[in-house]
C-alpha cells in the first residue's frame, strides 16, 4: 500500500458514492479553525489526521508549462492569437492540460500524494488583459488588443485546459482535467513594465463594460478561477505616511469610484462581489473561486499604503471576496477572527469553494476512477505534441 492509498480512509470525504457537496461539507466539518485558515493560502499544508495531502496552488501556463521541467512549448500567447484560430489554441491548451496532469501524477507518486509548487492542477492562465501599448512588458502573454478576439480565444483556451475526455464522475458531477485561472481582473496593463505598481489607471464605466468586459464575460461563463490584479488605488499619494488611515472603501460608491483601477486596489475592490460574482455570474458553480495575484494584498500595505497593517488588508480582502491568498496577508485571519472582524462563516464559505475545486479535479477520488491518472512521463513533449506545436507555430506566422 502506498502512502497515498493509506491516506484514503473510510471518512465521508473519500466516499465517492456521496454527492460532492456532502463530501465537502463533511471534510469542512472535521477541520479545526486553524486547519481551515491554513488552507486559504496557496501553499496549503497537509492535514495528516484527515488524510488530506499538501497542495500548492501556485502554477503558471500561457504557451506551455513553466518551472517544472521539460514540456511542449508553443508560440507566445500573442503569437497564437495572430493565427486567428480558436481550434488551434484549444488543441494547444489540451496538450498543456495533459502534460500538467502527467507531471502532477508523477510528482504525487514520488511524494505520497503531496503536490508542491508548479505541480498542482490549477494553472494560472489565460491572461485576458488588453495589450494596448507595445512598451508593456507582459503584452506577449495576452491575445492582443481586440476584446472580441480575446474573448473567443479565451473560451477556447479555458475549455482546452478544463475539458478532457472524462468530463463527469460516476455520479454525473463535473470533473476537470486542470483548472483555468483567468488573470488579471480587471483592466490590468501599463505603458511599460517597471512602474506597474505605480500606475493609476482612470477608466470610464463605459470602457470597462464595452472594451474590457467581453473577455471577462467569457471567463466568468467558463473558467473555475479568477485572479485579481496587483491594482493601484487612485487615492494613493507618494508621500502618504503608513500611519495615516486610508479612506474607507464604500460599496455604495458609483462604479467610476469603486473599482480596482479608479478607486481601490483590485483585490480589495467591491467589483469582485458586485461585478464579477454579481453581474457576470461568477458564482454559478460551487467551485468558482478568486485568488490574489502574488503579493497583491501585501502591496496594499507596503507599496500603496492603503492599509496600516496586514491584518487590515486581510479583513478587507476577505470581505471583498478573495478566497485564496498568494502572499502572506491571510496569515492574519486568525487574529481577525479573534477580533470578530471576520466571521467564521466567511472563512467557511471561502474554503468551501476551494475544496469544491479540489474535489472537482478528482483529488479525493481513487485514481482508478479518474481517466487522467494514467498520464505520465511518456505524455510530456511526446512526438504528437511536438508536431502540434510546429503546426501552431506555422499558423502563427501566416
Amino acid at each position: 500500500m502506498t502512502t497515498l492509498d493509506a491516506r484514503r480512509g473510510a471518512q465521508a470525504w473519500f466516499n465517492t458514492s456521496l454527492p460532492r457537496g456532502a463530501r465537502v461539507a463533511a471534510l469542512l466539518g472535521a477541520m479545526s479553525q486553524s486547519e481551515k485558515l491554513a488552507q486559504l493560502v496557496v501553499d496549503t499544508p497537509a492535514i495528516s489526521r484527515l488524510g488530506v495531502p499538501a497542495y500548492h496552488w501556485r502554477n503558471n501556463v500561457l504557451h506551455g508549462l513553466v518551472d517544472n521541467g521539460v514540456s511542449t512549448q508553443f508560440p507566445q500567447a500573442i503569437g497564437m492569437a495572430a493565427a486567428w484560430d480558436v481550434d488551434a489554441l484549444h488543441d494547444a491548451a489540451r496538450v498543456m492540460a495533459d502534460e500538467q496532469r502527467a507531471k502532477h501524477n508523477d510528482m504525487i507518486a514520488q511524494t505520497g500524494g503531496d503536490s508542491p509548487m508548479d505541480y498542482g492542477l490549477d494553472p494560472w492562465g489565460p491572461n485576458l488583459n488588453m495589450f494596448m501599448h507595445p512598451r508593456w512588458g507582459r503584452g506577449q502573454e495576452t491575445y492582443g488588443e481586440d476584446p472580441i478576439l480575446t474573448s473567443k480565444l479565451a473560451t477556447a483556451f479555458i475549455s482546452g485546459l478544463q475539458e478532457g475526455p472524462q468530463s463527469v464522475t460516476a455520479l454525473g458531477e463535473t470533473l476537470y482535467e486542470t483548472l483555468a485561472t483567468c488573470k488579471h481582473y480587471v483592466a490590468y496593463g501599463v505603458d511599460k513594465e517597471p512602474p506597474r505598481l505605480e500606475i493609476d489607471e482612470k477608466i470610464s464605466a463605459v470602457d470597462l463594460a464595452q472594451y474590457y468586459g467581453p473577455a471577462w464575460e467569457a471567463c466568468a461563463a467558463e473558467a473555475v478561477s479568477v485572479m485579481c490584479a496587483c491594482g493601484l488605488a487612485a487615492d494613493r499619494t507618494r508621500d502618504r505616511s503608513p500611519a495615516v488611515p486610508p479612506p474607507a472603501l464604500s460599496s455604495a460608491a458609483p462604479r467610476s469610484a469603486d473599482n480596482g483601477v479608479n478607486g481601490a486596489p483590485m483585490c480589495v475592490s467591491p467589483m469582485i462581489g458586485a461585478a464579477l460574482r454579481g453581474e457576470l455570474g461568477f458564482a454559478a458553480r460551487p467551485e468558482n473561486y478568486v485568488v490574489s495575484d502574488s503579493g497583491a494584498l501585501d502591496f496594499t500595505v507596503s507599496r500603496f499604503h492603503r492599509f496600516n497593517s496586514s491584518l487590515d488588508a486581510a479583513v478587507a480582502a476577505m470581505h471583498a471576496g478573495v478566497d485564496l491568498n498568494s502572499g502572506t496577508v491571510y496569515k492574519q485571519l486568525g487574529a481577525a477572527l479573534q477580533q470578530k472582524r471576520v466571521s467564521a462563516a466567511a472563512v467557511a464559505a471561502a474554503l468551501t469553494r476551494l475544496l469544491h475545486a479540489r474535489f472537482a479535479l478528482g483529488l479525493f477520488d481513487p485514481p482508478a476512477d479518474i481517466a487522467y491518472s494514467s498520464l505520465g512521463a511518456a505524455d510530456v513533449a511526446s512526438p504528437a505534441h511536438m508536431r502540434l506545436a510546429r503546426t501552431v507555430a506555422r499558423k502563427a506566422l501566416l
